[in-house]
């Protein structure tokens, strides 16, 4: 009986039967999307999915070792199923990716701590990438000046330690360090604040406040004071009302309320190097620094999977080329 279904998985009737249940499923699917009807996602595409996969690539490794080809090409071909599949399963297993974001002018070093967010969990250290790297210079090109990107880059220095070498990432590639993938996932502006208190210093740098695209209104708290920022990288202020020409870092200001205990104490729009004061308290707006988020992608599956289509290839092109001029008899002209 065990042999009879050995030889069941592995025959060809079973690979139709395969074919047959996939292209059901998949129209399945789409009658679920057109209809709008949702089942419990487990249900819906993974779990299924990796049932009939699982029986396909068994039915595919016991026809390479049990069934005669009479084309090399076949034999070739369905490897490649396999070969894809191993690559898959390494992404699955093993795929790395995160998100950073970085100033320019400074450094990004590798740790856990710097990550806005990943895909590791508690395996951080067994799966991420050895990258570091510093943004030397960030380049926005907006359209017509709107929030339309027609190019965006950022300029490496990497590894953050010597800086010896150069490279540039954009919205959809970029270098490659110790084989992880580096592409522009994000860009602003963090504006940089001097807050002082009775000629205490409280606060002296950038905030990673959320103000680009101009217009976003965020806010940060400092020792009691809440302040609420409007961020404009090039003002035009007229009649105590500001406005923004273009996108670009040229003439910013900073349009900021304060609350102390939930009360309002102070409001006002600065220029660069503009200061306000409320109550015993100074906030001056000192600039805005360029930041861009980068995705780290490292992915030791994606070179199987691509290795595995270009076998599949390969065998494709025997069968359909070689296999068709063997298939050919000569006529016998007599």
């Amino acid at each position: 009986m065990l042999r009879r279904a050995f030889d069941y998985i592995g025959s060809k009737r079973f690979s139709m039967t395969l074919l047959k249940i996939g292209i059901g499923y998949f129209i399945y699917l789409a009658v679920m999307w057109i209809t709008g009807i949702r089942p419990h996602e487990g249900y819906m595409l993974w779990l299924p999915l990796s049932v009939w996969a699982a029986f396909f690539l068994v039915n595919m490794g016991i026809s390479l070792v049990t069934q005669k080809y009479v084309h090399k090409g076949n034999i070739v071909f369905h490897a490649a199923f396999i070969i894809v599949a191993i690559g898959i399963i390494a992404s699955a297993m093993f795929r790395f990716e995160g998100e950073v974001m970085v100033v320019e002018g400074e450094s990004f070093f590798g740790d856990e701590k710097e990550y806005a967010g990943h895909n590791a969990g508690k395996s951080f250290d067994k799966f991420s990438p050895d990258v570091s790297f510093k943004v030397s210079d960030i380049e926005p090109v907006f359209w017509k000046d709107a929030l339309y990107f027609t190019g965006l880059k950022a300029v490496l220095k990497y590894p953050a330690e010597t800086l010896e070498n150069t490279g540039e990432v954009w919205l959809n590639d970029g270098v490659k360090i110790n084989g992880a993938r580096m592409r522009l996932t994000g860009f602003g502006y963090f504006p940089e604040l001097y807050v002082e208190n009775n000629g205490a210093l409280l606060y002296k740098g950038y905030v990673a406040a959320k103000v680009f695209p101009p217009g976003n209104i965020d806010s940060i708290e400092i020792k009691g004071y809440k302040i609420f920022m409007r961020f404009y990288p090039d003002a035009a202020v007229e009649g105590g009302k500001v406005s923004n020409r273009t996108l670009y870092l040229k003439e910013p200001a900073l349009a900021i309320r304060v609350e102390w205990l939930g009360n309002a104490i102070g409001d006002g729009i600065l220029k660069k190097g503009e200061s306000v004061r409320f109550g015993g308290a100074i906030l001056a707006f000192t600039g805005a620094r360029r930041f861009v988020s980068i995705g780290i992608v490292k992915d030791p599956g994606e070179q199987v999977v691509f290795v595995g289509f270009v076998i599949g290839l390969i065998g494709l092109a025997l069968r359909l080329f070689y296999g068709r001029k063997r298939d050919i008899e000569p006529v016998d002209a007599s």
